[in-house]
C-alpha cells in the first residue's frame, strides 16, 4: 500500500524484537543501521554482517542480559547470474505475498488485493530488485515453492533486474529454498544473491524501498544512490546496435529515460535534426558520415554519445554487448 501511494518507507527491523534485544545492548550490526537512520534519515550502502545469531528461545526475566552467541557467517552469496545489478528494491515477507497471491490462509485476501490493486502488476516490477525474505513460520519447502510459482505467474521474475533473498531464520531449510529458486525462475541469467542480513534472521539491517540501488556481490556492498535520478532523453532507433545496447543496459540497471525513436514519427526526427545542428558534440559523427545515436540529453540540456559514460558516473557494469559483425551505420561501411 505504501509502494502504491507513493510513499517512502524502509524494511527491516522491528521495535521490541530489536531495539528491546534482551541481551546487555542491541546487536552491533542491527544497531549500526539503526543509528545511521536515526541520525541522518537514510542508509547509504548495506555491508553483510560478520557474524549471525539463532533466535532466542527462551525470554523469561533469568534471560536478562545474556548475549547471543554469535555464529561466523559467510557474507553475500550470488546463486546466479551477474554480480552486479542495480534498480529500486521492493517486496518483503513471501508468506505475504502469497497471502495476497493465493487463496489459503485467507481466502478473500487475494480477491481483495485484486479489488484494490494492493500487489503490483508486472509492468510496476519492470527493473526493480526483488526482496525476498521468509518468516518465524519456517515455510516448508513445497510451500516456498507455490509461492515462488505465484510470483512466476504473477510477473515478477519476468520484470525484475534482481532478486534478493534474506536470510532464512536460523538458517532452516537454506539449502531447499535455493535450489527452488533456481527451479522456479528456470533463468540462470537472472541475479539472484542469498544470504542478505534482512527480514526475520539475526542480525538485521535496514533497506530503503524505492531508492535507486546497486548490488555488488563481487564487493559485498548494497549502494543506495540519490534518491532524485538525473531525468535523462535519449534519442534512439531500434535499427541501431548503439542503441539498442544502451537501451538494454540502462533497462538493466533501471535507469530511467524518455525514450524518442527518430524513425517514428517526422516530429522525432526534426526535434533531433534540430539537435544535431545546433551542438558540436556531433561534429565527429557529421564528419565521419554517422548518424549520432544514441544521443543522451542530460538533465541541464548538456548532451553525450557516450551512453556507457553514464553508466560509469553510477558505477555500474556494462551487462549486455551485441554481436558486431557487419552491423554498421555509417555511410562508408567502417563503424556506427
Amino acid at each position: 500500500m505504501l509502494h502504491k501511494i507513493g510513499m517512502r518507507s524502509f524494511y527491516g527491523q522491528a521495535f521490541i524484537p530489536d531495539i528491546c534485544e534482551l541481551g546487555p545492548e542491541m546487536l552491533p550490526y542491527t544497531r549500526k543501521y539503526f543509528e545511521e537512520l536515526i541520525e541522518t534519515g537514510t542508509i547509504r550502502e548495506i555491508a553483510p554482517s560478520e557474524v549471525w545469531y539463532n533466535t532466542r528461545e527462551d525470554f523469561s526475566p533469568s534471560q536478562v542480559g545474556k548475549a547471543l552467541p554469535p555464529l561466523p557467517d559467510g557474507g553475500f552469496e550470488l546463486l546466479q547470474g551477474r554480480p552486479v545489478f542495480s534498480g529500486k528494491i521492493l517486496g518483503g515477507c513471501i508468506e505475504s505475498m502469497l497471502d495476497m497471491l493465493s487463496p489459503g490462509k485467507y481466502a478473500d485476501m487475494p480477491v481483495l488485493c485484486g479489488k484494490y490493486e494492493l500487489f503490483p502488476k508486472a509492468e510496476d516490477w519492470k527493473g526493480r530488485i526483488l526482496l525476498l525474505e521468509s518468516s518465524e513460520e519456517l515455510m516448508p519447502p513445497e510451500e516456498y515453492k507455490k509461492a515462488l510459482e505465484a510470483l512466476k505467474r504473477a510477473g515478477v521474475f519476468g520484470a525484475v533486474s534482481g532478486v534478493l533473498v534474506g536470510k532464512p531464520m536460523d538458517r532452516v531449510h537454506e539449502a531447499e529454498y535455493k535450489a527452488l529458486l533456481k527451479e522456479v525462475i528456470a533463468d540462470p541469467e537472472l541475479p539472484v544473491v542469498c544470504n542478505i542480513n534482512i527480514g526475520h534472521a539475526l542480525p538485521r539491517c535496514i533497506i530503503p524501498f524505492g531508492v535507486p540501488a546497486v548490488v555488488d556481490a563481487e564487493k559485498q556492498l548494497i549502494r543506495f544512490m540519490n534518491e532524485e535520478q538525473e531525468k535523462l532523453t535519449v534519442y534512439s532507433s531500434p535499427l541501431c546496435p548503439d542503441c539498442r545496447e544502451c537501451k538494454a543496459n540502462f533497462d538493466a540497471h533501471g535507469i530511467e529515460y524518455e525514450l524518442i525513436d527518430i524513425g517514428e514519427s517526422m516530429k522525432n526526427l526534426k526535434a533531433f535534426l534540430k539537435l544535431r545542428d545546433s551542438s558540436p558534440v556531433f561534429d565527429p559523427c557529421r564528419e565521419a558520415g554517422s548518424v549520432g545515436i544514441p544521443a543522451i540529453v542530460r538533465e541541464d540540456g548538456g548532451v553525450t554519445l557516450d551512453w556507457e559514460s553514464i553508466l560509469s558516473e553510477r558505477g555500474l557494469p556494462v551487462v549486455y554487448r551485441e554481436e558486431r559483425e557487419k552491423q554498421f551505420c555509417s555511410i562508408d561501411g567502417k563503424g556506427c
